[in-house]
Parts: C-alpha cells; structure tokens; sequence
C-alpha cells in the first residue's frame, strides 16, 4: 500500500515535469519567433 502510494507519487511528478517542459519549450519557440518577426521589421 505504502509503496503503490510512492509510485502515483512519483507517477504525478513525472506527469508534472512533462507539462513544464511542453510549456517552457512553447514559451522558448514563441519567444524566438517573437525575435525572428522583430528582427523583420528592422530589416
């Protein structure tokens, strides 16, 4: 029971890391593209 317990644990947080790594790896492309379209508009 206390194992199973630790596994969801640990389960949740594996869970947890691949959503902040989707939305940082989001955050990182837009804020490229954000440079890219700048960069554009002085050019």
């Amino acid at each position: 029971m206390r194992k199973r317990r630790h596994f969801q644990k640990l389960s949740d947080y594996r869970a947890f890391i691949r959503i902040a790594k989707q939305m940082f790896y989001a955050g990182k492309q837009r804020r490229m593209q954000r440079q890219v379209s700048e960069q554009d508009g002085i050019w």
